[in-house]
């Protein structure tokens, strides 16, 4: 997360593609900017993600060497849902 630029910035990589994209304020629901930079297995990534239902609205909380946290209300009203992954050791 970049706060000069207000951007977020997702960058991820396998042994067979690779992804980076950005998005800025316009395109978040609502933001707080601040410097941060972690590092986390995509595999277990990929994991969480695919649990979260189509047109859910997720809240995403990260910081540096701390857990992202993946928030999200379950249909009918039926609970909210949090999934947290630890970063990875950078070495």
């Amino acid at each position: 997360m970049d706060t000069a630029d207000e951007v977020l910035r997702i960058e991820a990589e396998d042994d067979t593609d690779a992804v980076d994209f950005q998005l800025d304020e316009e395109e978040l629901d609502q933001a707080t900017f601040a410097e941060a930079s972690s590092l986390f297995s995509l595999d277990y990534m990929k994991k969480i993600v695919r649990t979260i239902p189509k047109g859910a609205s997720v809240t995403v909380d990260f910081g540096s060497k701390f857990p992202i946290m993946l928030s999200y209300e379950l249909d009918d009203n039926a609970g909210s849902m949090t999934r947290m992954l630890a970063p990875r050791i950078e070495t």
